[in-house]
């Protein structure tokens, strides 16, 4: 529309546009602002939606997609086999007891879950390791929740992952969908449990955010995820309720409390001393988890954990282990950091050799025994953290290790304190590691800056080198204020087109036309009743056509990836201004021929403001233009490299970074939480 009233204003001044025919066509570009008023205003419905009971099924389908190459990652790394027992006398105090699980499961509506046959005759019997864990949560839990809990790097995380992979591999129509929560952006001052977790689910698959069925619950929900949890068709598994803050652990107990139904499915994870804190209140009441069994991690055995650090056996790397070997069953403080899968972990990263590499060159790994330098269990496990990064980046002339360490600390920070502890690394997020007004001048000098440049090369050709760089001045003083008021908004991917199909955005800005250039016919009679209306009408439907084309929201699920969505959003950014513009564009070249423009020059004309008006919205009206923006100023201050989606891609493939369907995460809690701390 910009272009279309811009190009009629500067062609009235310098061409033989009739009078009659200019004032029509301008009248029926203005009004258009008045039918996309209207249809804002009147809104319109979203088409039906699925049952409730396909929705779900299709978010397992989908889900069983999301983590296919962490699931190769973890194999490929031969992951340490985690096992655990019955929260055992020490921690009695913190289950329910047994006799009263059985009692809550039997009385529950509906019947109890699963074969009570199967359920576990005492609490002995959750023993298990590894691949059990499905079986004893699904099978042996009479109320089918479990609270998971485990010392620092015991490998919480990493065992319900592999239950939510069992249990998606093992799912049934209309049984619930498993799907993990990092409990770390969950604030239960502000938000309660079931709202947060819808919150979740339409974050990250958009489609859950249209309205569900007609059939639907309790409390009328908006939202097909609210739908979902009000049906108890997801399961949740909620990570780290370590990761709250201190203050706020025993009211997010009675949270968890609150949200659950008779035969609600839950399973919960957490430190030993964070969760029994948690569950005293500071007035004193000790609150458990209704109806919750109770599992603890075990430290590894010494065997297993001298294969996991040899690795190859029979190599001179393996024989560095061998006086590490004979410690690791005492109690000093590095044979208890290399008890967890963490810890183990980090020290084969760091003390064994890459193909190729000589051991020779790097520290040996009898080094972390000496308590003179390492005095407690933390300052071994604080030394391994430090250590990574550098051992993870040696020697490589892709990445300066110093570099990359100073990004993932930036990275670790960002979401640490921006982002308000959050382990997702979410690329159209990282705008906001700047602040607000920065940001808005950041993103308006760099498109205004873009658009000014094309929009000079485009005019030059037509209207000389001094008039060209007039309208390429004016072109980036519009474009660069309207980027920092619109290009700094929180922006989500798109996959592609898609298209609003409201009836009031369809009808109204053809009306609004018809009835403006109506208007200037009565005004002014050189117009005549029939060209006013007819052009008023022309531009009305452009309009329409225009505004109905939008971006379609990504299901970050649907592409496993940070790079694949971001390269479906860089797509729809250019594709989407092109199909708003190409009719409209047609028109006024076809208009301009008729009065009198040479064709090749009408092209040119449209074309030239067609370039920089496309630009303008490829950047501001998408998630990738303001990446691209933001990770250009934040390389050229020194925070990123400024190929960022290369170097979290081959951070992955180090280890250094998980994949989570759309989203990176830091290998490990702990990783992130080191890293943060050291960015100033």
């Amino acid at each position: 529309m910009v272009a279309a009233v811009v190009g009629a204003v500067w062609y009235k001044a310098h061409s033989q546009i009739d009078m009659p025919v200019f004032i029509a066509l301008l009248g029926g570009l203005l009004m258009l602002p008045a039918g996309l008023l209207a249809a804002l205003v009147l809104g319109g419905s979203k088409p039906a939606s699925a049952p409730l009971d396909e929705v779900a099924d299709q978010l397992a389908d989908r889900m069983r997609g999301d983590w296919n190459k962490e699931v190769q990652a973890l194999y490929s790394a031969r992951p340490l086999p985690v096992a655990w027992t019955a929260a055992g006398e020490d921690l009695e105090d913190l289950v329910e007891e047994w006799s009263r699980l059985r009692e809550m499961a039997e009385e529950w509506p509906g019947g109890p879950p699963g074969d009570p046959a199967k359920w576990a005759a005492d609490p002995t019997q959750l023993a298990g390791q590894w691949g059990d864990i499905a079986r004893v949560f699904h099978e042996r839990v009479p109320t089918r929740r479990l609270v998971v809990l485990g010392g620092p790097g015991a490998g919480k995380t990493v065992l319900l992952v592999h239950l939510v992979l069992a249990l998606l591999r093992h799912r049934l129509p209309r049984d619930p969908v498993p799907v993990l929560f990092p409990l770390a952006s969950w604030n239960p001052v502000r938000q309660n449990l079931y709202s947060w977790m819808a919150d979740q689910l339409v974050r990250d698959h958009p489609r859950l955010g249209d309205p569900p069925p007609a059939d639907s619950t309790r409390s009328r929900p908006k939202t097909q995820a609210a739908a979902l949890l009000d049906r108890q068709l997801i399961l949740p598994v909620l990570d780290g309720l370590d990761e709250l803050p201190q203050e706020v652990r025993a009211r997010a107990v009675r949270a968890i409390n609150s949200f659950l139904l008779p035969g609600q499915p839950l399973v919960l994870s957490s430190r030993f001393d964070e969760y029994r804190n948690a569950l005293t209140s500071s007035e004193g009441i000790t609150v458990k988890l209704d109806g919750a069994a109770g599992i603890r991690l075990l430290p590894l055995g010494t065997r297993q954990a001298v294969a996991y650090l040899q690795d190859r056996p029979g190599t001179a790397a393996a024989a560095r282990w061998n006086a590490v070997a004979a410690r690791l069953s005492t109690n000093a403080p590095a044979a208890q950091a290399l008890s967890t899968p963490l810890g183990l972990f980090l020290a084969r990263a760091v003390y064994n050799p890459l193909p190729g590499e000589s051991p020779a060159r790097l520290a040996h790994p009898r080094e972390l025994f000496e308590e003179t330098r390492f005095p407690t269990r933390k300052d071994v496990e604080a030394h391994l953290l430090a250590a990574f990064i550098p051992a993870a980046y040696r020697p490589d002339p892709r990445w300066d290790p110093d570099k990359a360490q100073h990004t993932l600390e930036f990275l670790a920070h960002h979401l640490q304190y921006t982002l308000g502890g959050t382990r997702d690394l979410e690329w159209w997020k990282l705008d906001r590691a700047l602040p607000r007004r920065w940001r808005a001048l950041l993103i308006g000098l760099a498109n205004g800056l873009a658009v000014g440049s094309v929009a000079t090369l485009a005019f030059s050709p037509l209207v000389g080198p001094a008039e060209g760089l007039s309208m390429g001045l004016a072109f980036a003083l519009l474009a660069g204020l309207f980027g920092a008021v619109l290009g700094a908004r929180d922006k989500t991917p798109s996959v592609g087109i898609g298209w609003d199909t409201r009836w009031p955005l369809l009808v109204s800005q053809p009306v609004a036309g018809l009835g403006g250039g109506a208007v200037l016919s009565w005004v002014d009679d050189g117009i005549g009743p029939v060209a006013g209306p007819t052009y008023g009408l022309l531009f009305g439907l452009l309009g329409a056509f225009s505004f109905a084309v939008v971006p379609a929201p990504a299901d970050l699920h649907t592409d496993v990836g940070p790079g694949s969505v971001l390269a479906r959003d860089r797509r729809a950014a250019w594709v989407i201004p092109m199909v708003q513009a190409l009719p409209a564009g047609l028109v006024i070249s076809v208009l301009l021929i008729l009065a009198g423009v040479l064709p090749p020059v009408a092209f040119a004309v449209v074309l030239a403001f067609g370039l920089p008006l496309g630009l303008h919205a490829a950047l501001t009206d998408s998630a990738w233009g303001q990446f691209t923006m933001v990770r250009i100023g934040l390389a050229a201050l020194g925070r990123v490299p400024c190929r960022l989606m290369s170097f979290l891609a081959d951070a992955h493939q180090r280890g250094v970074l998980r994949q989570a369907g759309a989203v990176y995460q830091f290998r490990h809690p702990g990783l992130q939480d080191h890293l943060s701390q050291r960015q100033p």
